[in-house]
C-alpha cells in the first residue's frame, strides 16, 4: 500500500535528503533529532520546557513541520552570533 504525499520519512534517509524535504513537510521527533543533530529525549525536554522548535500534538502524536525547524535554526544561529 503507498502512503500518500504526507511526506513523511523513513529512518534510512540521508541527512541531505532531509533538508531537501518540502517546507509544508511533518516529520517525526527521530527525524527532526537527526536533522539538529540531537537525541529524541533532548526535544521531548525542550517540549516540556517550552524550548526548540514549535510541534504539533494530536493525542499522542507529535510532530514538527521543517518550516519551524529551519526557522528555529535560524532564530538560534542569530541569537549566539
Amino acid at each position: 500500500m503507498q502512503k500518500d504525499s504526507d511526506h513523511t520519512t523513513s529512518h534510512k534517509t540521508s541527512f541531505e535528503e532531509l533538508w531537501r524535504l518540502p517546507d509544508g513537510a511533518w516529520v517525526t521527533p527521530e527525524i527532526t533529532a537527526a536533522m539538529l543533530g540531537c537525541s529524541k529525549s533532548l526535544l521531548a525536554h525542550w517540549r516540556c520546557d517550552g524550548k526548540g522548535p514549535d510541534y504539533r500534538k494530536r493525542g499522542k502524536l507529535i510532530r514538527y513541520q521543517i518550516t519551524d525547524v529551519k526557522a528555529w535554526l535560524s532564530e538560534d544561529t542569530n541569537t549566539h552570533k
